[in-house]
């Protein structure tokens, strides 16, 4: 979201993260743009500005960037949002569609701050279908008292964010990421720690009706099956690792604190959001070698016979033991790689194979050997760098806002992608 609060032309010489990375910066227009700030526990923000154009999906959303330790000098970066974003199935708009339309979003932990700024905006004539409240849970969130020092109260730092994925059209979507929009702050008179009238914030459940494990659990397991079939017998594979996804131990955190005790001051932050369900792996205990190949198998969430889910992505990256926060490959499928992908390995009129997934990323030219270098779905692996050899395997996969839910799908009932590492001598 490229809408920040206005700062004084000072604020860049003297605010920055710890690492020596400025929070600001200043704009051409010489002025300076904030990307985090504090917000107070009846503070209110409010973003008046146009939704972006059609894509796959969209979210507004506001994250943790910084939290303090005991002190201003202990800095962690959680980088993960606190409430349920609005997305495109959520948000609220003049015209009633949820792409290129006006839209209010007051953010704020305060009833009666959020409504005093709802009821300003619509008498200056937003309409209130575009009016929308952004809920701060005030249980998860450190507020800037304003009576103290920031060096004393130490709050929260917060930043808007705004993710898309897959527009329609990529020169309207190159356009609107170049504008700016109001973001106003408007500051309580009496600093507090707490907010005066608090949210009984609920959030979202995750629990959809479609189960793909019962639906669908039968047809993968057979499909994994024969996906490793196909590769040791007619190509010679010898396969190495069988890695079950899961979308819990990462991303997917609904419990807030239990995911604050998995991050330190080296942490990368990963920005999830409860949009998205996330199947985060790591393979350490199958190095990849240059003959090595990686396949993933999983089933298209976005699809009206699975989860209906808004969009889905596949990833998989190469990193050396040396230098693990270095890629030295990276293959990536978006949801329209994914689709269609898994015919090769059923019947030709299956229609069963829409469901699912099967992606390969093959060494050398191994996608041309087996016929597949004009498919998507077949992707080059190669090294950035001489580290290649004795490197391991992460990746996963993103999936955003099922249908029945309005988040991302349930870990207990979605099936996440299992990948698999094999050699290969084409």
């Amino acid at each position: 979201m490229e809408a920040y609060g206005l700062m004084p032309e000072s604020a860049c010489d003297s605010i920055v993260r710890a690492n020596g990375e400025p929070v600001c910066a200043p704009a051409e227009d010489g002025k300076v743009y904030a990307f985090n700030f504090f917000m107070g526990a009846n503070d209110a923000m409010a973003f008046l500005g146009c939704t972006p154009p059609p894509m796959s999906y969209f979210g507004m959303d506001m994250d943790i960037s910084m939290r303090f330790g005991d002190s201003a000098d202990q800095t962690l970066y959680p980088g993960a949002n606190f409430a349920d974003a609005l997305s495109y199935r959520r948000i609220h708009t003049a015209s009633g569609s949820p792409f290129d339309s006006l839209a209010l979003i007051v953010h704020s932990a305060d009833q009666e701050a959020m409504r005093q700024v709802q009821a300003a905006y619509k008498d200056l004539g937003v309409p209130q279908e575009a009016i929308n409240g952004y809920q701060i849970p005030s249980s998860d969130v450190r507020f800037f008292d304003r009576s103290e020092d920031w060096k004393e109260a130490l709050p929260d730092t917060l930043i808007p964010l705004l993710r898309m994925a897959q527009p329609v059209n990529k020169a309207g979507y190159e356009q609107y990421k170049k504008l700016l929009w109001p973001v106003r702050f408007y500051i309580a008179k009496e600093p507090s720690s707490r907010p005066a009238h608090p949210f009984d914030y609920q959030y979202l459940s995750r629990k959809n009706r479609f189960n793909e494990r019962e639906q669908l659990g039968s047809a993968w397991t057979e499909l994994v099956e024969r996906v490793k079939s196909v590769l040791q017998e007619q190509h010679g594979a010898r396969i190495r690792k069988e890695q079950p996804g899961s979308f819990r131990p990462f991303g997917f955190y609904d419990d807030w604190k239990a995911y604050l005790r998995t991050i330190d001051e080296t942490s990368t932050p990963i920005l999830p959001t409860r949009d998205g369900s996330y199947n985060v792996l790591q393979i350490s205990d199958a190095m990849v070698e240059s003959n090595t190949g990686l396949a993933a198998v999983g089933v298209v969430h976005a699809r009206e016979s699975t989860l209906d889910c808004a969009y889905q992505e596949a990833m998989l990256h190469v990193r050396s033991p040396r230098a693990p926060y270095r890629i030295e490959s990276f293959v990536f499928w978006n949801q329209t790689d994914l689709a269609g992908s898994a015919k090769p390995f059923f019947p030709s009129d299956d229609p069963a194979a829409d469901d699912f997934f099967v992606v390969l990323a093959l060494p050398g030219d191994g996608c041309r050997k087996l016929g597949l270098q004009e498919k998507p779905f077949c992707r080059r692996l190669e090294s950035r760098g001489p580290t290649l050899p004795k490197s391991f395997v992460t990746g996963g996969e993103r999936v955003y806002v099922a249908k029945d839910s309005g988040i991302g799908p349930d870990a207990d009932t979605a099936i996440p992608m299992t990948t698999l590492v094999f050699d290969v001598h084409f």
